[in-house]
């Protein structure tokens, strides 16, 4: 039931912790290259000449883009840090991410006087679309920037560009730093004695010497110059160690890169737990496991965490956490979460435990680190299983269809084939000509073929089942190819660019089997998706194309391939 294939399956027989103290000096001596410059400059640079006042700024604002428009103002400052109540629109009208963050810098720029914020500053961070039509709002794009001063990072120094579906502006929100593009960022000390001024200051504190958590780093920080409230450039490190008592601390520190005094020291506390990434050598991209696309680093989404203080599941990006954890704890990983449960089906299931630190938020478990066939199936099917469910959340996120663990069979003793049961999906060893098929869009495929039935087109003889579990493939990894180099370099399954024509509605399928007949859907589908980002650009197209289908899944249940399907799409 649901295989890839038309045709039958073949038969197929520690390192010791150094002391804090020797820790710091290590971390001093590396420090010895940065250079040191005899002097700065004024810590925050004025600003220009001739700005006039908010208010007035504002009633030109609003002379020239309407009177709805309102301001918060930032009493650190004195400058906007949120524009906010109207519509304005630029002479630019964004379809790709590039003219989103162009049409950006061009409001940033053109309301300059307002906030203070100079576009030299910032560096594009992402543009991303929010589909907020489905609660009642209206669609929107946002676009982010980070500022930076001759490369060194302002910190929390973010700017978010709000606009309508169109290109309209709705708002400009910054946390970034006016008037900031001439701050001297060559430093008057160097690291070495920023990271010895903030461990005395530690030690003074806490009475032990702290161990370095990072390397220290210039940033830009909005802090106390003893008169006002500057932007000024300053050393920026953590430091941790556990007290006599055994209780653990964690700060990060800014210090001055004038003078070396402290200027800010906030605690990691929320931090003092055992907690990390889990990560895993998968097969990239839409192509198989060969030699030829060696494995790449992915987080292992939503993936079960299990050790003597208990058992959690990590979030979207791998993360987990046990909190109120403060010692080493052993955990172990295999390839199942909540939402995928992968068994190796001849042989044990792959398991690795290591011992975490406590208080290292940055540590990572790496599963696969050595992959093989066998290893690298599991990994594909726990990951492509969970994206596939994390897509249609995506999509709709009231969509709750997929939100269960899906059971996956991974290296069967057969070859060249791939099919769903009813219960589970299940995938091939290599042999016989043919890759391992735990990948990419074979694993979307079978688990379309699961997600049919849930959703009640179901997998009827005609080809619609078959057709549509290509279209979840299909849409999924935004590629025409289903199982791409199958059996060999350029030898795929089957391809969304093909020009196989409806039999009508009279006579079912009419080319020879399931999978034949079903190309004639996957074949429409592709060309709707191509046709819309041809038509709206390549971001919006596809998601317009996905919200299409998904919605056909969730508002009918066509169970064969029609012409009525047109109707219903439109």
């Amino acid at each position: 039931m649901g295989s890839l294939l038309p045709t039958p399956p073949r038969a197929l027989s520690a390192q010791g912790d150094l002391s804090m103290k020797s820790h710091l000096s290590l971390l001093l001596a590396a420090l010895g290259s940065f250079s040191v410059r005899p002097a700065v400059q004024d810590a925050s640079p004025a600003q220009p000449d001739g700005v006039p006042s908010v208010p007035d700024v504002l009633a030109e604002w609003r002379a020239e883009h309407g009177r709805a428009w309102q301001t918060e103002v930032d009493h650190r400052t004195g400058h906007v840090d949120f524009l906010f109540g109207g519509t304005a629109h630029g002479e630019l009208s964004p379809v790709t991410d590039e003219e989103w963050l162009a049409a950006g810098r061009a409001f940033v720029e053109e309301s300059i006087d307002l906030h203070g914020i100079e576009v030299d500053t910032l560096v594009d961070e992402r543009v991303l679309y929010l589909p907020l039509g489905m609660v009642g709002s209206s669609d929107k794009w946002t676009a982010r920037y980070q500022q930076r001063v001759n490369q060194v990072p302002v910190v929390d120094g973010t700017v978010n560009v709000l606009f309508d579906a169109f290109g309209g502006l709705l708002s400009i929100q910054s946390n970034a730093e006016p008037w900031v593009s001439g701050l001297d960022t060559v430093p008057s000390i160097g690291a070495g004695q920023a990271a010895a001024s903030a461990g005395q200051h530690f030690t003074e504190r806490f009475g032990v010497q702290a161990r370095p958590g990072s390397l220290p780093a210039p940033v830009i920080l909005r802090a106390s110059d003893g008169e006002a409230i500057v932007a000024q450039l300053a050393w920026q490190l953590d430091l941790a160690a556990t007290l006599p008592d055994g209780t653990p601390e964690a700060w990060r520190y800014w210090v001055s890169a004038e003078d070396g005094s402290v200027l800010r020291a906030d605690t990691h506390k929320h931090n003092l737990d055992v907690e990390g990434t889990v990560q895993s050598l998968v097969t990239p991209g839409t192509s198989p496991d060969t030699p030829g696309n060696a494995e790449v680093l992915e987080p292992m989404p939503y993936i079960r965490v299990t050790s003597s203080a208990g058992t959690v599941n990590a979030d979207e990006n791998g993360y987990f956490v046990f909190p109120g954890v403060n010692s080493p704890l052993s955990v172990t990983v295999q390839y199942t979460g909540t939402f995928a449960n992968v068994d190796h089906a001849t042989g044990s299931n792959y398991s690795l435990t290591v011992q975490v630190p406590a208080n290292s938020p940055s540590s990572v478990v790496t599963m696969n680190p050595s992959p093989t066939e066998v290893i690298t199936a599991q990994a594909n099917a726990y990951l492509n299983v969970t994206l596939l469910r994390d897509w249609i959340r995506g999509i709709n996120p009231s969509d709750s269809t997929a939100d269960f663990q899906a059971q996956a069979n991974a290296n069967l003793s057969n070859t060249c084939n791939a099919f769903f049961n009813g219960n589970s999906t299940n995938y091939y060893q290599s042999g016989g000509g043919c890759v391992n098929t735990a990948y990419s869009t074979v694993v979307a495929h079978e688990m379309g073929h699961w997600l049919n039935v849930l959703y009640g087109t179901g997998n009827g003889s005609d080809g619609i089942g078959e057709g549509n579990a290509d279209v979840f493939a299909t849409y999924m990894f935004d590629d025409p190819i289903v199982g791409k180099d199958f059996s060999g370099s350029g030898n795929h399954i089957r391809d969304g660019n093909n020009n196989n024509q409806f039999c009508g509605d009279c006579c079912g399928g009419c080319y020879g089997g399931v999978h034949a007949d079903g190309t004639v859907w996957m074949g429409a589908a592709w060309k709707v998706r191509t046709n819309l980002k041809n038509s709206l650009g390549a971001v919006l197209g596809g998601q317009t194309a996905n919200g299409l289908f998904m919605g056909w899944m969730n508002g009918f249940n066509q169970t064969a391939i029609d012409s009525i399907i047109e109707i219903q799409w439109l």
